[in-house]
């Protein structure tokens, strides 16, 4: 029984960062860029995002702009940006 207490203790903190997923660019054509973004923060942070779609925008020599940001489920955010 004490095995299965200090598994359970060892792999909770294993099992909230393996479903935390940093900002993931969910779809782009050169002009409009799409960003996935999973937290377990009670406030989201979106620089993450912010910076991904910079990056992203740089490739095609545009910069991000912020469009609409949209919660898709309690830890799961789809941003969407124009590239300008």
């Amino acid at each position: 029984m004490k095995i299965f207490a200090i598994l359970a203790l060892v792999a909770s903190p294993i099992m909230a960062l393996a479903q935390q997923r940093p900002a993931y660019v969910a779809d782009f054509n050169g002009y409009f860029l799409t960003i996935s973004l999973s937290t377990l923060d009670k406030v989201a942070d979106f620089e993450p995002a912010d910076v991904k779609a910079a990056e992203v925008c740089e490739t095609v020599g545009k910069a991000a702009e912020l469009q609409s940001r949209e919660k898709v489920s309690e830890h799961r955010f789809m941003l969407f940006y124009v590239c300008l």
